[in-house]
C-alpha cells in the first residue's frame, strides 16, 4: 500500500509552505484524495511525480 501524507507532512517533504502546496492543489497541480468531508491526503508517488516535473523545469 502506498505512502499517504497530510498537506502538512507534504509540505515538509517538498520544502514549500503549507499555504504554497493548499496553492498548487487548488490549481490543479497537485492531485489529492479527500478520505473524508475535511481531510486530503497526498499519495507519495504524486509528491515525486510533481517534484520531479518541477526539477525538470527549473
Amino acid at each position: 500500500m502506498e505512502k499517504l501524507y497530510t498537506v502538512k507532512q507534504a509540505s515538509e517533504y517538498m520544502g514549500v509552505h503549507l499555504q504554497t502546496l493548499y496553492r498548487w492543489l487548488r490549481e490543479g497541480r497537485i492531485s489529492a484524495t479527500k478520505p473524508t468531508k475535511r481531510t486530503v491526503r497526498i499519495k507519495e508517488s504524486e509528491l515525486k511525480r510533481f517534484t520531479r516535473m518541477e526539477g525538470e523545469s527549473a
